[in-house]
């Protein structure tokens, strides 16, 4: 009965290893670092809408210059 639970688990981790390994790690490392960047931004974001509302904006003027 126990050696059946082992073959069973044996054969997950080969149906996942196989999944990992059928994917390219650079492609899966470029998906996160992107996830990560986007993650960041959208907090940044975040961030800037609720000073916004807080009434917390800073206002810059434009300085033109001849050339």
């Amino acid at each position: 009965m126990a050696a059946a639970g082992v073959q069973e688990k044996v054969s997950d981790f080969h149906r996942l290893s196989d999944r990992v390994l059928a994917g390219n790690p650079a492609d899966d490392f470029a998906r996160m670092e992107k996830a990560k960047r986007n993650q960041a931004y959208l907090e940044m974001l975040d961030r800037s809408f609720a000073q916004a509302k807080a009434g917390k904006l800073q206002y810059h003027d434009l300085i033109e210059v001849d050339e």
